[in-house]
Order: C-alpha cells, then sequence, then structure tokens
C-alpha cells in the first residue's frame, strides 16, 4: 500500500515553507560580520577633602531578649542565642508528638543552627521549622559560630 499526503499534509507544508525560508535567508551571505569592540569606560578619580570616615563594626548578631539562658526555654516560650553543644530542654507545657524533652545543637553556620532531637533526627533552622506540631524554631540571626533562635510553643 502506498502513501498519499492528503490535502492537510499539503496545507501544512505550504505553511512551513516561508517559515523555512526566512530562517535561512538569516544566516548570511557567507562574508563574515565584523563586531566592533566595546570601548572601555574611562574612570576618573576624585580626591575627596577628607578621608572617608571608618567602617562601624556591627554585632554579628543582635541581643537576644533571653540572652544565652537556655533555661527560659523550659516553657517553650524564648529567644536565645545559642552556640554548638548547647542543649534547650522543654518541660512538661510543650506538647509534642513525639515528644521532644530537648534539642541539641550540633552545629551552626550562617545559614542557621542545625539541632538534634532525642530520636536522633536532625534538622537545621533555615528559616523557621515547626518540629513535631508542637515546637516552632525560628532563626533572627546566625554568623557561622553563635545563632539567635525564637521559640515558640504552637497553640
Amino acid at each position: 500500500m502506498r502513501w498519499k499526503p492528503s490535502t492537510q499534509c499539503h496545507i501544512a507544508l505550504a505553511a512551513l515553507l516561508p517559515a523555512a525560508a526566512l530562517l535561512l535567508a538569516g544566516c548570511g551571505d557567507g562574508k563574515s560580520d565584523t563586531v566592533e569592540a566595546a570601548k572601555p569606560a574611562t574612570r576618573t578619580s576624585h580626591t575627596p577633602s577628607q578621608p572617608p570616615p571608618p567602617p562601624t563594626k556591627s554585632p554579628a548578631n543582635p541581643k537576644a531578649a533571653n540572652g544565652t539562658n537556655l533555661g527560659a526555654c523550659k516553657d517553650g516560650d524564648c529567644e536565645v542565642e545559642i552556640k554548638t553543644g548547647d542543649v534547650i530542654r522543654f518541660g512538661s507545657r510543650v506538647k509534642t508528638k513525639p515528644r521532644v524533652d530537648a534539642l541539641m545543637v550540633v552545629g551552626v553556620t550562617s545559614d542557621g543552627p542545625t539541632f538534634a532531637l532525642s530520636s536522633g533526627m536532625t534538622t537545621t533552622a533555615y528559616g523557621t521549622i515547626e518540629i513535631n506540631n508542637g515546637i516552632r524554631v525560628e532563626t533572627v540571626s546566625a554568623d557561622g559560630k553563635r545563632a539567635v533562635v525564637n521559640i515558640s510553643r504552637i497553640r
């Protein structure tokens, strides 16, 4: 059996041929094109009458409301400064399923702190995280050594 193109096939080919011709016409005439190099920007030097003031050194982390007092987190509501090795312990007012008694800080990067749960799971608080439908941890700031976190109970 021999294939015979339909009328629709002829119409489709007729529509594609002009488009193909336009594409090929844009390919150039075989002569090389030259591109003019951009001129380098000129700089003007300016000598200030007074030297600029020295940069002010701002603290890497803002002051945490509860400072480094991790005991303030027992009720599940605190803002503390933490570092690797710190353990944040929670009391009976913190309701999570499964139960989370504490968060151990296993590392701090400029992105945020990494916590280990008593279950062995680890999580990094990039921004705000929720743990076991009971604790919200928001990273306020982090500098690679210390972080300020705001911890609250999810009600």
